[in-house]
């Protein structure tokens, strides 16, 4: 995996969506715009997942279904 640019092709009504959306804000192009859009896609994506590995790795099983998984030859 590299860290150089990539150039990626989008639809022109996406472009347009996006030329609409970033009318007014602190964007000064399509392409800023889709660059902060990815970037925050993949953090809260990142976040979700770290997420769940803590509740799953705090996760008590109650004596009752470990006696269970033990009966099926899960512990």
């Amino acid at each position: 995996m590299t860290a150089e640019d990539t150039e990626i092709r989008l639809r022109g009504e996406i472009v347009e969506q996006c030329e609409v959306r970033i009318e007014g804000t602190e964007f000064e192009s399509v392409e800023q715009y889709v660059e902060f859009v990815m970037e925050t896609v993949i953090a809260s994506d990142d976040r979700e997942v770290d997420t769940r590995d803590d509740r799953d790795s705090d996760r008590e099983v109650s004596p009752d279904v470990e006696d269970r998984l033990a009966s099926l030859g899960y512990r």
